[in-house]
């Protein structure tokens, strides 16, 4: 990979980030203590605080609630459905592991996950079971709900967020309003559906600590998702139970001892429902599986940070996301140790688990520091920045005294006015994208335009030369049962309808020399007659490259049989 081409060691950029970002906290935090020493709050005074806010019951605020679900739910139905190519890479990935899962009904047996089981396998099988169709549509339906479904996590966590400020009424409404915004404004951006344990982590997080009853069942919830998002997103699961060590640290110097109990509960629980749910074999290739992935997965993935403030490629992405993290760090230490403002302790210190809980995510935009996993990585981040501006910009309302229920009343019907053309613009690509108008005529139409979706032949998604590529490959296949791919084309296996005839159907993630010869032990079980080899994505190595064990293998017992438009099949000697 880039490491080992650029003699990078891959702790390098994780070290840099902890002494970019905390070398500056630690001196604003040590100035703040000597420079404002009468202002700061005492250790016992900033954990332990016995003043909790009720919830308010403000029936606005449900109204608004209403009319985000209403947002949420008006695309799933009037849109059009995305009928653009299908990616070969990516949406492959769960389509030939759900068609593994499907023929053998074996899970990490048969499938080496690169993300998570359920991300790259599960999820589709289940689209493919509720609609009753095995297609690329099914697999896509899922997603489009999936995302639909974090939307709403996401909303009702700003909602509950919001009553945890002492706002009055109408600046409650307001934060709704303008998180809200942002929230769906970040889904279409940044944050998808592999953060669904994570929300769920933070709107529990928020019932333990800014509430003074036990929360028993926020408490035991938080120690079953310490599996669940192992099983969701290896990634996600690695931040949120970091997440959980962290909240139960807090808990700790809170002395609320009896949430730290069900929470340990609810984990030991949850993995012994785990192993008891799976065979013993499966269990230990899903631990195998997952080590596997954390060991090699940044060395054979990653892409060297680009340094702030510098010209490369993605820096300005890269510096606007630390500023960010830095700024957020200097706004807690201010809100936690002084005295003068209003915000409740508890809520506080939820915001510093939130804080450390985007500090961890960012090491996404670390491990593979392009553009888009720079964002995703710094999504949490961004959001925290925003809630507390959405904070600062209500205080400053308030100081100036435009908070009488008068200036929202007078303003319902404009708020959701905006409101509707801010979240529709958010959401709704141009006639450029794949996707995507909202239509009355869709909405009438849904169930024929579901039917056909979902039962869209696979040719439809693909160009000329796969068609002529599957219809060859099926062909050569028919009496085999299964195939080998060695190109980085997830999706052929899927295409032609066989299982693979290793684990390995998505050759990306194989990446060790262990792996290598696990491929090879495999190959040696199964045989297969035919390999489909140097296909059309390279990235960012050849398999060739990247797998030189693999190839060697390969030449070695099997010759080109043809070369088939741009790709060559290799027969077995």
């Amino acid at each position: 990979g880039f490491y080992a081409k650029n003699n990078h060691h891959n702790f390098n950029d994780t070290l840099r980030y902890i002494l970019f970002v905390c070398c500056p906290l630690i001196v604003y935090f040590i100035s703040f203590f000597l420079l404002k020493k009468d202002e700061c709050k005492s250790l016992d005074k900033i954990f332990i605080d016995t003043h909790y806010i009720k919830n308010s019951n403000n029936f606005n605020s449900y109204f608004y609630l209403g009319i985000f679900f209403f947002l949420i739910l008006l695309p799933l139905f009037s849109i059009e459905f995305p009928k653009n190519k299908v990616d070969i890479f990516h949406e492959g990935v769960f389509l030939s592991g759900a068609l593994n899962f499907d023929i053998t009904n074996n899970l990490w047996l048969n499938s080496f996950a690169n993300s998570a089981i359920f991300y790259d396998v599960i999820n589709t099988k289940i689209a493919w079971m509720m609609t009753g169709s095995k297609s690329i549509g099914s697999m896509r339906l899922s997603s489009i709900f999936l995302e639909a479904f974090t939307s709403v996590l996401l909303i009702i966590f700003i909602f509950k967020l919001s009553k945890k400020f002492n706002f009055k009424e109408n600046q409650e409404i307001l934060s709704i309003v303008f998180l809200g915004m942002i929230s769906l404004y970040l889904i279409n951006k940044s944050i998808s559906f592999r953060y669904i344990p994570l929300i769920l982590f933070f709107i529990f997080s928020l019932n333990i600590l800014t509430n003074s009853n036990k929360n028993l069942i926020s408490s035991t919830s938080i120690g079953f998702l310490s599996i669940f998002s192992f099983l969701w997103s290896l990634e996600i699961g690695a931040y949120l139970n970091a997440s959980i060590f962290a909240l139960i640290i807090i808990l700790l110097f809170q002395k609320k001892y009896f949430n730290i109990f069900p929470i340990l509960l609810g984990l030991i629980i949850g993995w012994i429902i785990f192993y008891l749910l799976i065979s013993e074999k499966e269990f230990y290739e899903f631990l195998r599986n997952s080590l596997s992935t954390f060991k090699y997965h940044e060395l054979l993935n990653g892409i060297i940070h680009p340094q702030p403030f510098f010209g490369e490629k993605n820096s300005s992405r890269a510096t606007k996301s630390l500023i960010i993290t830095i700024l957020n760090g200097i706004i807690l230490i201010e809100l936690i140790l002084s005295k003068k403002n209003k915000i409740p302790n508890n809520t506080k210190i939820f915001l510093l688990l939130f804080f450390i809980s985007a500090f961890f995510n960012y090491k996404s935009g670390l491990s593979r520091s392009d553009g888009g996993h720079i964002s995703n990585g710094g999504s949490l981040n961004l959001f925290l920045f925003l809630i507390f501006v959405n904070y600062f910009f209500l205080s400053l309302i308030s100081y100036f005294k435009v908070n009488d229920k008068r200036f929202v009343k007078k303003r319902y019907l404009s708020i959701i006015l905006v409101l509707f053309v801010l979240v529709l613009y958010a959401n709704v690509k141009p006639p450029t994208g794949n996707i995507k108008t909202i239509s009355l005529e869709n909405l009438l139409n849904f169930k024929p335009r579901y039917q056909e979706f979902i039962k869209q032949e696979d040719s439809f998604y693909l160009d000329n030369n796969y068609v002529k590529l599957v219809e060859r490959l099926k062909y050569l296949t028919q009496n085999q049962n299964c195939f080998q791919v060695f190109t980085y084309e997830a999706i052929i296996t899927y295409l032609i309808k066989k299982k693979s005839c290793t684990k390995y159907y998505f050759l990306w993630a194989i990446g060790s020399k262990k792996n290598q010869l696990n491929f090879i032990e495999e190959m040696k079980l199964t045989k297969p007659n035919y390999i489909l080899y140097d296909g059309l994505y390279a990235w960012d190595f050849s398999p060739k490259e990247r797998f030189p064990y693999i190839d060697e293998y390969l030449n070695k017992h099997y010759k080109v049989g043809e070369k088939f438009l741009d790709w060559k099949i290799l027969y077995l000697k």
